[in-house]
């Protein structure tokens, strides 16, 4: 089987504090919530503790009428690829990482981080290959800067971002504070394998991040 461990470990003892976005329970962190996501962190630091329960869409709505409203996503349309995929919601494997997809034809979003429409950096990840052939996300090197992406909600809600950027990066490297962390506007990451294979590692080396930021909000 062809594993791809999406973004590589996530740092633990990381102390991510951005903007004011704490990692620990501090008495703001219920207005801090929809500023950043909940990465793992040391588990031996009680202070930089972070919560195992996903936020919910309330606390990412930070109340501004004119600003788009965050979504809890259900389907990822890609034109360019070809890719009509049902979203499945995702936290942390054991060793730290985010979880990667069940099914090949899917993709994951991250709920541990930000909600689609609120601002900071959503994730969604997808595979790249399977035991027989091309998986969801086999056509991301496609994508260019101009190209739209958009997610649909649960109640119907459509997202459309426009593609910014394109990056490949180390799997053990990657820049978590860029793919998970604060924004002042709200933007979409996707990602998926690149690179070389290790049999023995059953991963790749490499990660293909696909950078989006929101154009249109509608129902």
């Amino acid at each position: 089987m062809l594993v791809c461990a999406v973004v590589g470990v996530v740092t633990f003892g990381i102390a991510f504090v951005s903007q004011q976005f704490l990692l620990n329970d501090s008495p703001t962190r219920a207005s801090q919530l929809a500023a950043g996501p909940q990465l793992p962190v040391d588990s031996d630091d009680d202070t930089t503790a972070a919560s195992t329960t996903p936020m919910s869409i309330d606390d990412a709505d930070d109340g501004d009428s004119s600003a788009p409203e965050p979504i809890m996503p259900s389907r990822l349309q890609v034109p360019k690829m070809d890719v009509d995929a049902h979203i499945e919601h995702v936290g942390y494997t054991d060793d730290g990482r985010m979880d990667e997809p069940a099914e090949w034809e899917d993709v994951a979003w991250f709920q541990y981080g930000y909600f689609p429409g609120a601002p900071g950096n959503a994730v969604i990840a997808g595979h790249l290959d399977s035991d027989t052939g091309p998986a969801v996300f086999a056509g991301l090197y496609l994508l260019e800067p101009g190209d739209e992406v958009s997610v649909t909600g649960q109640d119907g809600e459509v997202l459309t971002f426009v593609v910014t950027e394109v990056e490949v990066v180390d799997a053990d490297n990657a820049p978590l504070d860029r793919i998970f962390g604060p924004s002042d506007t709200p933007k979409l990451n996707l990602i998926t394998c690149e690179g070389h294979f290790d049999p023995e590692e059953e991963d790749y080396d490499e990660r293909l991040v696909v950078y989006t930021e929101l154009v249109d909000s509608g129902a």
